[in-house]
Formats: C-alpha cells, structure tokens, sequence
C-alpha cells in the first residue's frame, strides 16, 4: 500500500496504532475501483451472453420516484417471456444513477430531471396526472 501512496503521491490511509482508516483520496480511490470492477463484470457478462439471445444481464436504474412502479411491471412482463435474464436494479437520485449510465454501468434508466439528452438514445414517458 505505501508502493501504492508513493505512486499517486498521496495518502491514502491514516494509520494509528491499532487501526487504519481511509483519507479521501483515499475513499476517491476505493470508488474508483469499485466501479472498474463493476465494469469488468458487466463487461464479462455481456461477452457470455453474446451468442444467448434469450439470457443476460440488464441494469437498470431508477431516480427515487414512482416510476420504479413502471419498472417492476415490465419487468414482469418480460420476464414471463424471457425467465434467463437476469436484472440489476439500481436505485439513487437522478445525479448517482445519470452518472453510473454515464460510465456505462448500466443499460437503461429513469430520472426526474432532465439530463444532456445529447449524450443518449431516450424515450420520454409522459407524467400521469395524480
């Protein structure tokens, strides 16, 4: 872990007597891990479902709102017909799941507020009134 600090010249933990904790480079660099390793995980997983039409992996995020109501009953409805996929929900505001799409986390999502549409292929739902 030093070879690690030295590298990035930063510190990543601070050490006590009896314990260890994370500085915020520290944290910055845990998260960052963590999602290369969600990538490559997705990654992999899209690879072996290449040539299963009728399987894989779908991640899905939700901004915290209704609308997961709407996720859960099409993926229902999907999944009578199609019982070897497998699906991720994720959940957060709209900032935390716009930027897990970004990265390529995950293959679709819904959000409250409106995003640089620029950046994806979308479909607007309209609001029900309530």
């Amino acid at each position: 872990m030093k070879e690690l600090e030295e590298e990035l010249d930063k510190k990543l933990f601070r050490r006590g007597s009896a314990s260890m904790n994370l500085t915020e480079e520290g944290m910055l660099l845990l998260q960052r891990a963590e999602d290369i390793v969600a990538m490559v995980n997705k990654t992999v997983s899209e690879f072996k479902s290449l040539d299963d039409i009728t399987g894989g992996d779908i991640y899905i995020g939700c901004a915290k709102s209704y609308q997961i109501r709407y996720i859960a009953q099409a993926v229902k409805s999907f999944q009578t017909k199609y019982p070897g996929v497998r699906y991720h929900l994720m959940s957060g505001n709209t900032e935390q799941v716009a930027e897990r799409l970004n990265r390529g986390q995950l293959d679709f999502a819904l959000i409250c507020e409106s995003p640089d549409l620029s950046k994806y292929n979308y479909i607007e739902i309209p609001v029900p009134d309530v």
